[in-house]
């Protein structure tokens, strides 16, 4: 073979792998699970902070009630209590759904 040919060859495979890490490298970046998650309806307020395997919560039922917190562990877009045990919901694109009071609820990014 034609070491010319042989080159180009080696140049195209190169330049395609190069491609395709950069392609999965920009989608792995906008698909972040970070970030503050908020819930609001009247007076009832639910904010969850994700940050890499851990996450964060602050809930407050009514004005005068005292602010609840708690936090847990995720585990890929599973999100856990602190046990990492007992799934409590699940994040899907910008939202993070889990339920309280019995309720199912959508928190939004």
């Amino acid at each position: 073979m034609n070491l010319k040919y042989i080159l180009v060859i080696f140049i195209l495979f190169l330049t395609s792998c190069d491609n395709n890490n950069s392609k999965s490298n920009s989608s792995n970046s906008s698909i972040s699970i970070n970030g503050v998650y908020v819930y609001i309806e009247s007076s009832f307020t639910f904010k969850i902070t994700v940050t890499g395997s851990r996450w964060s919560g602050v809930s407050k039922i009514c004005q005068y009630c005292d602010t609840e917190y708690d936090s847990g562990i995720v585990k890929g877009t599973d999100v856990y209590d602190s046990s990492g045990y007992v799934k409590i919901g699940y994040i899907s694109g910008n939202t993070l759904v889990t339920s309280a009071g019995g309720n199912r609820i959508t928190l939004r990014k």
